[in-house]
Parts: C-alpha cells; sequence; structure tokens
C-alpha cells in the first residue's frame, strides 16, 4: 500500500519539480504574478545570475533521479531547503498560498518522512 502510494507521489513530484526546473531556462509556462516581496526575491535571484541558474540544476537532476528511483534520500535531502524556501516564501507572502503548497511540499514531506526516518530518528537520539 505505501509502496504504491510512494511511487505515485515520487513521480508526481520528481515531474513537478523536473518541469519548474526546465520552465527556469526554456520559459515555457509563464509564472502568474505573485506578491511583491515573492517578485522581488526571485527577480534578485535571477539577476545575480548565480543562484538561479544553480537552483534550477538542482531541480533538473535531482528531480530525474527521483524518477529513476536512484538515491532518493540523498537527492530529497539536496532538494530539502529548495523545497523549504518554495514553501514558507508562498505561506507568508502570498495571498493564496495553497496553490504551490499543497502540490510541491504534501509529496515531498511525505517522501521526505519515509525515505530518510532513519535520519530523522538517528538526529533525534
Amino acid at each position: 500500500m505505501f509502496e504504491k502510494l510512494e511511487l505515485i507521489l515520487r513521480w508526481t513530484f520528481a515531474i513537478q519539480i523536473i518541469f519548474w526546473g526546465a520552465n527556469g531556462f526554456l520559459h515555457f509556462v509563464k509564472i502568474p504574478p505573485s506578491s511583491p516581496k515573492i517578485t522581488n526575491f526571485v527577480d534578485s535571484c535571477i539577476e545575480i545570475k548565480f543562484i538561479m541558474p544553480i537552483v534550477k540544476i538542482i531541480e533538473i537532476l535531482c528531480g530525474l533521479s527521483l524518477l529513476f528511483d536512484f538515491a532518493v534520500g540523498l537527492n530529497l535531502l539536496i532538494l530539502s531547503p529548495v523545497i523549504f524556501v518554495i514553501t514558507f516564501l508562498q505561506l507568508f507572502h502570498s495571498s493564496k498560498p495553497w496553490a504551490v503548497v499543497l502540490p510541491i511540499s504534501t509529496p515531498f514531506l511525505f517522501l521526505f518522512f519515509w525515505h530518510c526516518r532513519a535520519v530523522i530518528i538517528l538526529a533525534a537520539q
């Protein structure tokens, strides 16, 4: 039961991450307008010309690794700061955060706790 759910959530999450990572380079989907604070943050990251390309490369590579079931726990750990920033930017600065938080953060949290539970248990001791 949980294995099928894990597979569905991993593929769903991986495809989203690959899609948005590739969109950062190819711009095939226009990102809807956000709050001014989020827009300023994203524009600053783009203007620096280092942060956003690195984040997008990480999203694509980790997404592909998740899709092909390679080093899932490691890829989730690598993606955790990216998901943290996306989630909390939306929660604190967006008028409709759930449109982003639910499809991205929910599968990530399930996968993270499923694959990294040993790390979490060791850290708690």
